[in-house]
Parts: C-alpha cells; structure tokens; sequence
C-alpha cells in the first residue's frame, strides 16, 4: 500500500500546532488559579483599618473608613506600574492572584487627601512582597488616615463676657502660611494632613471682652488679647480643646479662661487657668 507524503506532512504539522497550542496555555496570564509548577506562586490579602477616630461628625461620617468594602485595592509592580485595581468588596473574585516570581506592592486607599478639610480625609496603607515559587503569600495591609484631628469647643457662658472670640490653626508643612479659624459657631472638626512623625501645630485663641467686663492693666481698659500656644499632632489622633470663661469681680476685672486640653491619645485633660491680664500684649 502506497503513503500519501503530502497528507503525512499535513498530520504532522497540525500535531506540531496542537502541541504549541498546549504549551502556551501553561504561560502566566494574571488571575490563573493554578501556578505552573516552579515558576509562579500565589497572593491573598487581609486587609484592615485602623481608623481611631471616635466621634462621628456631621461633615464626615468617620465609619466608612473603617467599612473594608470601601477601599480600593491596587496590585502593582515592585516599579511602582499598576497591574490591577478593585474594590475590596470584589476580592473574592480577583483573589487569590497567581504571579510570576519577584516582588511587588499590594496597596489599599480610601477618601481623598487634603492639606485641610471638614468633608474629607485620606486612608491608606501598603505592604511590599515576594511572590515565591508554589507557595501562597498571604499578604497583610493595615490603612491609616494621614491626618490629624482638631477640634475647639466654646462654653455656652463665653457668650456673656466676650463678643467675639475664636481659635486659629496653624503650623503644618501642608497648610504653609495658610491658617485655619475655628469660630464660635463652628462644630465641624479640621482633618489635617501631618508628615508621617506628626507636626507641631500653633494655635491662638483671640478674644474681645464685652465692655462690662474689660481687664484694668496699668490703668488701662483691655478689650482684645490673644492667646497662643503649641501641641503635637499625629496621625490618626485627635486634639480638642475646651475653653470656658472664668470670672471674679476685682478692681482691675476678674476676667480670664479656662482652657481644657483633650488629646485622644492618651485621655489626658489638662487644665489651664489663664487670666487675660497674664499675657502680654
């Protein structure tokens, strides 16, 4: 019986297609779920948020930053290119990933970063990793906002002595030469953003006495003081502080406050007696 050659070549040249075809399928393509053997290996993430905020406010309500399903996860390269990005409510059908061997980045965020905002702050978190061969990594990235906290609360007596009164914020590398006024109507605490250490921040608490009341130094009437002192801030702390007025009728007036420091770092209230005719003008 005769061999037809051609249709031979034919048989063995669709065997070699089918054999190529075989072996490219073993190839990494990002999200397969079985590692080639010796080459890949696989990435999982826990993530969580250390939001310690412990007041909700009107302005920003501080529970979605501890809701995970609000982050956006990234999965990039040890350069810094993004390979992906999803929702971490949409991880149990991106993860576990499988990668080719070497390091990489897993980051998560939420919010939008501000030198200073009542709306908005910024959480974030990254951990660098190394994908080894057949073994699954199990990747862990904790958020954290960049921001501090500040607050002032005025006691409702304020009112009956002075006519105008309020805090400024200043200090930050972020917020530069620009400062930040806390009014006597005001409720909505400041998110501000803090270098990594934390910052030392300024603030001033200027004061107008109500004609009634004015401090007698030297023989003079004394309407208008200003305040000031510093305070460190840190990354998800907060700082309050709580100013009443204090008053005992004298010949040169009686008239000073009483600051209360709150720092949620570590309970401490410390409380300062200040009569206005104390500090300089």
């Amino acid at each position: 019986m005769m061999i037809d050659r051609k249709k031979s070549r034919v048989v063995l040249l669709l065997g070699l297609i089918l054999l190529m075809s075989s072996c490219t399928t073993e190839s990494n393509i990002l999200g397969d779920k079985e590692p080639a053997s010796g080459k890949q290996g696989t990435v999982t993430l826990n993530l969580s948020s250390t939001a310690g905020f412990e007041a909700q406010t009107r302005a920003v309500n501080e529970n979605d930053y501890r809701n995970l399903n609000n982050y956006t996860v990234q999965l990039l390269k040890s350069s810094g290119e993004k390979i992906d990005e999803f929702s971490y409510s949409a991880k149990d059908y991106k993860l576990p990933y499988t990668l080719d061997l070497g390091s990489y980045i897993m980051k998560a965020f939420y919010g939008q970063e501000k030198d200073a905002s009542r709306d908005v702050f910024y959480s974030v978190g990254q951990t660098v990793f190394t994908v080894k061969a057949d073994q699954t990594e199990a990747v862990s990235v904790v958020c954290e906002p960049t921001c501090g906290k500040i607050s002032a609360v005025f006691d409702n007596a304020m009112a009956t002595y002075f006519d105008e009164y309020k805090v400024t914020y200043s200090g930050t590398e972020a917020l530069g030469a620009k400062t930040l006024d806390w009014l006597a109507s005001d409720t909505a605490p400041w998110y501000v953003k803090l270098n990594a250490t934390g910052e030392t921040m300024h603030y001033a608490i200027y004061l107008r006495a109500k004609d009634d009341y004015l401090t007698n130094v030297d023989g003079n009437k004394l309407a208008e003081k200003t305040i000031e002192g510093n305070f460190v801030l840190k990354r998800n702390t907060a700082h309050k502080l709580t100013i009443a007025p204090t008053y005992t009728p004298t010949g040169t007036g009686g008239l000073g406050i009483q600051i209360t420091i709150d720092e949620s770092t570590n309970d401490q209230d410390i409380t300062l007696d200040v009569p206005i005719s104390w500090v300089s003008e």
